[in-house]
């Protein structure tokens, strides 16, 4: 009990110093549900937002490896305190938020496990974050993890355009 009680402390202390080195204040929830791989609502009382999780684009649904991927997020919701940082919105007016949960960046862990290509958008997108993501998105396309097992996975938005075009 004690050392939950201890990881826990600790794990707040993470989450409150990337806030303060982030200069943004975590988004307020009392529910999360995730949507797909890279996309969750929280909820406050009646309001509902919708975010995007930055610096990675999940499969969709429809796609290979899209419910495997969306099961993967939901997973890491379900894992101790979580916390949305905002970077602004997208074209749809999510907010694009990095999410820690305890000690786990979220959006990178999504990568690692080749859950997404990486993908940069919004103001949190600087180049020491963009290596950091291409360093294990390349390692993980090149070793075939994840979604990458097929060597011809396609990206959410060709798949999308693909779909659009087949309409």
């Amino acid at each position: 009990m004690k050392k939950i009680q201890i990881s826990t402390i600790i794990s707040l202390i993470i989450i409150f110093t990337i806030a303060i080195c982030f200069g943004q204040t975590p988004l307020t929830y009392d529910s999360i549900r995730v949507i797909d791989g890279d996309t969750a609502e929280l909820a406050l009382k009646a309001v509902k937002t919708k975010v995007r999780f930055l610096h990675f684009d999940a499969p969709e649904l429809k796609q290979d490896f899209g419910t495997y991927c969306k099961a993967k997020l939901q997973t890491f919701m379900n894992v101790g305190v979580t916390q949305f940082f905002p970077f602004g919105e997208d074209f749809y007016h999510r907010k694009l938020v990095r999410v820690y949960t305890d000690e786990i960046d979220v959006n990178l862990e999504m990568v690692k496990i080749g859950c997404g290509w990486t993908y940069f958008i919004g103001t949190d997108s600087n180049q020491n974050t963009r290596d950091l993501f291409t360093k294990y998105f390349e390692e993980v396309e090149g070793n075939g993890i994840g979604l990458f097992i097929n060597p011809n996975a396609e990206r959410p938005r060709i798949f999308r355009k693909r779909k659009k075009l087949q309409n």
